[in-house]
């Protein structure tokens, strides 16, 4: 229910409530129904207005009391009862506003742990490629201290100076587009979502974990969509979930020579598709209902944290997807992932 149906529903009901008391002098049920609009501005407006719809039920309670000549005889009676009623219902705001405010805080915290295990995630991601991108940034720097040694020990033409300079730029950028890909990727998610297309996202981390692969002795074909497939999604996590489908590929067929990970994109029934298919060793039949649970991991101690395929199953459920795997022993495995594509 929106906040801002729930003054007029409050009102209406307390109306009702005030008519039905003053129409039949019911005190004790028409001090129940009162209950219903007060515990219901108090959960989604707060204590104030709260305490004022109970207010509010007090004197048309005691507005009723007062129309009955009856009752006028005894108005010490009249008066105990309605601050009676008042205190019931004051109570009553007291706790529901701690009730919401317990359960917004229990929500936050458990918003804040999920955010601390993804982010832990993200972390273990980098310290899988340290070993790509060392070797990566290996090779520019072997050509850049060669250039600047020719530089300072030789005496080289101006068009040679001008070609070996050239390659000391070009090197230096390629170092650096490299650090930047992983600190953007270290970085806390941020919690906005931004319209982006899928294939621009599989590209850039493909080309991110490409290292990585290579190091394996094992090979990364990416075959995108033609069509531009927007979703509107956090960048940084879907890049964390391929990552994280792209690095158990890459772990389960280590050790099988010329072996090749495949990525794929496509438009399916109103989503984008993104297939990641390795030719591992596959996932044994008992341990498919459990993949995605957290801590659950069958890779040796201290090879995986168990977190990695929990983290992107939750990211993909927030933005409306889901992921399926197909997997057979021995034959590799086949991981889905479909997001509702954008308006």
């Amino acid at each position: 229910m929106s906040r801002a149906t729930v003054v007029p529903l409050a009102l209406a009901l307390l109306v009702c409530c005030a008519l039905g008391d003053y129409a039949t002098g019911v005190d004790v049920t028409f001090t129940l129904l009162y209950l219903a609009p007060v515990a219901l501005g108090a959960w989604y407006r707060g204590r104030a207005f709260g305490a004022a719809l109970a207010l509010l039920a007090s004197a048309s309670s005691l507005w009723t009391s007062l129309a009955d000549p009856a009752r006028r005889t005894r108005l010490h009676v009249v008066i105990w009862n309605e601050i009676g009623v008042l205190g019931v219902l004051l109570a009553l705001v007291v706790v529901m506003a701690r009730l919401r405010a317990a359960i917004d805080r229990e929500k936050r915290e458990r918003r804040s742990a999920i955010d601390q295990l993804r982010h832990a995630d993200r972390l273990n991601v980098i310290g899988k490629l340290a070993a790509g991108v060392a070797h990566e940034i290996g090779t520019p720097l072997n050509v850049i201290s060669g250039s600047a040694e020719l530089l300072q020990a030789a005496r080289v033409t101006p068009e040679k100076r001008e070609e070996l300079l050239a390659g000391i730029v070009k090197q230096t950028h390629r170092i650096s587009v490299i650090i930047r890909q992983l600190l953007d990727f270290g970085r806390r998610a941020a919690t906005t979502t931004t319209r982006v297309d899928v294939n621009t996202i599989v590209e850039a981390t493909a080309s991110m974990l490409t290292p990585m692969a290579r190091k394996g002795s094992a090979r990364l074909e990416v075959a995108v969509s033609d069509a531009a497939l927007f979703v509107d999604v956090n960048a940084s996590e879907l890049e964390q979930v391929i990552s994280n489908l792209v690095l158990n590929g890459l772990h389960a067929m280590r050790g099988l020579p010329r072996s090749v990970l495949r990525i794929a994109t496509r438009a399916e029934s109103g989503r984008a598709c993104i297939v990641v298919e390795d030719e591992g060793t596959g996932i044994a039949k008992e341990n498919l209902p459990h993949i995605f649970d957290p801590f659950f991991t069958t890779k040796e101690v201290g090879a995986g944290t168990g977190l990695g395929l929990s983290v992107s199953y939750g990211i993909v459920q927030e933005h409306g997807g889901d992921i399926q795997v197909r997997s057979e022993p021995g034959r590799g495995s086949r991981f889905e992932v479909r997001l509702p594509l954008a308006p």
